[in-house]
């Protein structure tokens, strides 16, 4: 693993962190920021978690998550800052300004798009997830994984991979699980926090999103698209639409499916998801709109409406088809 050396050497000689990782958080990026917080606490480190973005409601089961922060104060002091699962510093959103203040950046991701910011790169794009990387940081640091930081590395690992049914699932990312289960997570427990923690809005929202779902090219590419007006018609964040990207890619026709979402707190700006059965590298197409991600699963920032959005991207999908 290349750098894992100067991530440990780093983490040992610093005591004041920041750690943060991508907009609109979800397993991997608020799993693996508290195991990396969990990690230096048992280093007797100061740490402080500040993302763009609150905690989604099926997180919040997690330990240790009410200590993520959405604002800095004047209080908050940090010499190294920990970029976790993000694969540009504009992806951390709000937190972006902050990479100038930090003595060190310290860059830790499994994107393909990685860009190579920081002062201590460890970027691994053939594992898993993030929540991979940091079961190997630990034992690089002879640290011990008790319960509550392998439950964390856990759902990391669990919904990066789409629960093991991903194509960045190995056979290594299958014996770290079998590791962390040993310390007694419950995958019944953990699946019931993850899925069944929707409210009647979140099934409206979905619903409503369903409706505008189409296709395009001969069935091959699936859109659909998450208004502000729905989110605040329904009182929801943006969080809400975790996942509704795979409905497009679960049509059998769908080379790539395509979801538009809208975020209240960022007018004239539309967050889109991609995502590929395979047959297209979603990633390429993502860079071409300065995004990135994986091979099968990328994303990218559009100026302007949803509209504005489609045209823009969906003549430049097809000549990726």
């Amino acid at each position: 693993m290349r750098n894992v050396k100067e991530v440990t050497a780093a983490l040992k000689r610093y005591n004041n962190f920041l750690i943060t990782a991508h907009i609109n958080s979800e397993g991997d990026s608020i799993g693996s920021q508290l195991a990396m917080a969990t990690l230096l606490k048992k280093l007797k480190k100061r740490y402080i978690i500040f993302d763009n973005d609150p905690v989604p409601k099926s997180l919040r089961f997690l330990l240790g998550n009410e200590v993520i922060k959405t604002r800095l104060t004047k209080k908050d002091k940090f010499d190294v800052l920990v970029s976790v699962d993000c694969p540009t510093i504009a992806r951390t959103g709000k937190v972006a300004p902050y990479f100038a203040d930090a003595k060190r950046v310290i860059n830790i991701d499994h994107h393909v798009s990685n860009k190579k910011f920081g002062d201590i790169l460890w970027v691994e794009p053939d594992m898993s997830s993030c929540g991979e990387m940091l079961y190997y940081l630990y034992g690089n640091m002879g640290v011990a994984i008790d319960k509550r930081a392998a439950l964390l590395m856990y759902v990391a690992i669990l919904t990066d991979t789409g629960y093991f049914s991903y194509e960045n699932t190995t056979y290594k990312t299958h014996e770290i699980v079998s590791e962390l289960l040993k310390t007694g997570i419950e995958p019944l427990w953990v699946g019931k926090q993850l899925n069944e923690t929707k409210s009647l809005n979140d099934l409206k929202l979905l619903n409503e999103t369903l409706n505008t779902l189409k296709l395009h090219y001969n069935n091959q590419v699936a859109t659909l698209y998450t208004t502000k007006k729905m989110l605040r018609r329904l009182n929801l964040h943006p969080a809400s639409a975790e996942g509704f990207v795979n409905y497009g890619r679960s049509i059998n026709t769908a080379k790539v499916a395509i979801f538009f979402l809208e975020r209240p707190d960022k007018p004239g700006e539309v967050h889109v998801s991609f995502r590929s059965n395979g047959a297209v590298d979603v990633n390429r197409l993502a860079r071409v709109f300065k995004g990135g991600g994986h091979v099968n699963a990328s994303g990218c920032l559009i100026k302007g409406s949803i509209a504005h959005a489609q045209k823009t991207i969906l003549p430049q999908t097809k000549l990726f088809l």
